[in-house]
């Protein structure tokens, strides 16, 4: 056998292109070029030659099928139906939305996870990139990133899809920015029976969420920028020289967060329904609740939501846990994406009891407390 011909190219971007996906770039150039390098090595004896027709788009799995999903029109929505492969229960299929910028895979691959310990229940589900995020087509100019209001209208292109597909009724799940997109479309569409919400950051929008967005993103780009000549400094510095400076650079982002939190407090509570009197958000989940809808609302222990939540609910949630339909659950040791595997596990358990599965009239109302193992591995 000949010796093997290796080809290298450099590009430019990897550190944005390793970044938190809210803040992350992709080097369409870099990718274009290796598309065309692979066309290539094709050579003559695939051209012209048709995938055949009786290649199958399913992926048949032990106790599931999943298929691609493409909803239109323009912006086109890619997504994937995970289908149960024996048993279908009477339960409300899931739609899961982004967790903020991340794929429809989900963060450490849990919307799979998901998806497919779902239909070992029986349950189907549609994983799905929305416009502007993952697979799908980008968004018209001028829409705001992860939290423009007229994103409703796409996931309930997704729900118009799962109806055609034979599933009247929708639950909705949501992380993050997910989560506040899954609050409005519930709000906006009485087919959605069920909503999860995962870490919710905003449950209404003002320009206080977009100065954190914006100074978000700044901190992440300049973090993976900066960290390309990390060692070369390190080397350089003394020891306590760094200390010092690791120490100023916490002090200087609980400084913000800080004033962060209490520009989004105040800005909330000048809103003319506030100074009314008026508490919108919590009126808004009691009239979802009011006509029916289950909801689950999912934080970590030390999360920032539960600023959010304490902002809209009170410091001491009374005002939530009082609203009957409305069921709590607390993770301990986990981060605000899930990345540790028994905090996925312990969401899909409650996916799992709290979407009809389990046929009791209606969801717990009270405040509930998962309990997993701390570990941070998979077993």
């Amino acid at each position: 056998a000949g010796a093997a011909e290796i080809a290298t190219a450099e590009f430019d971007g990897y550190p944005l292109l390793m970044c938190d996906p809210t803040a992350n770039r992709i080097p369409a150039a870099a990718l274009d070029r290796c598309a065309a390098w692979i066309a290539d090595q094709a050579g003559e004896a695939a051209a012209g030659k048709a995938m055949p027709r009786d290649v199958s788009q399913i992926l048949d799995g032990p106790h599931y099928t999943e298929s691609p999903v493409l909803i239109g029109p323009a912006p086109m929505i890619c997504g994937v139906l995970c289908r149960p492969r024996e048993r279908q229960t009477a339960a409300e299929p899931v739609i899961f939305l982004n967790a903020g910028g991340v794929p429809h895979v989900g963060w450490a691959r849990g919307t799979v996870e998901a998806a497919r310990a779902l239909a070992a229940e029986g349950v189907a589900s549609l994983r799905v990139d929305l416009p502007g995020l993952g697979l799908s087509d980008p968004t018209e100019e001028g829409r705001l990133f992860l939290y423009d209001r007229r994103t409703r209208h796409d996931v309930s292109r997704a729900i118009n899809w799962m109806e055609r597909a034979g599933y009247p009724g929708v639950g909705l799940v949501g992380t993050c920015a997910g989560a506040f997109q899954a609050f409005h479309a519930a709000r906006a569409d009485r087919r959605v029976r069920m909503l999860t919400m995962i870490n919710p950051l905003c449950f209404a929008w003002n320009s206080s969420y977009a100065l954190e967005m914006a100074v978000w993103k700044t901190y992440e780009t300049s973090k993976t920028v900066l960290g390309q000549n990390a060692a070369a400094r390190q080397e350089s510095r003394e020891p306590a020289d760094a200390a010092w400076r690791g120490i100023a650079s916490r002090c200087a982002r609980l400084i913000v967060r800080r004033g962060l939190e209490a520009i989004k407090s105040t800005l909330s509570m000048l809103h003319p329904a506030a100074l009314l009197g008026q508490r919108r958000v919590e009126r808004w989940m009691r009239d979802l609740c009011g006509r029916g809808v289950r909801v689950l609302l999912v934080t970590s222990e030390g999360d920032l939501s539960l600023k959010e939540i304490a902002r809209h609910f009170g410091s001491e949630e009374e005002r939530l846990d009082s609203i009957r339909g409305v069921t709590r659950v607390s993770l301990p040791n986990a981060d605000h994406t899930l990345t540790p595997y028994h905090a996925r596990r312990a969401v899909i358990a409650r996916l799992i009891d709290h979407g009809g599965i389990r046929r009791d009239g209606y969801a717990r109302s009270e405040p509930v407390r998962a309990t997993a193992s701390p570990s941070f591995l998979a077993p």
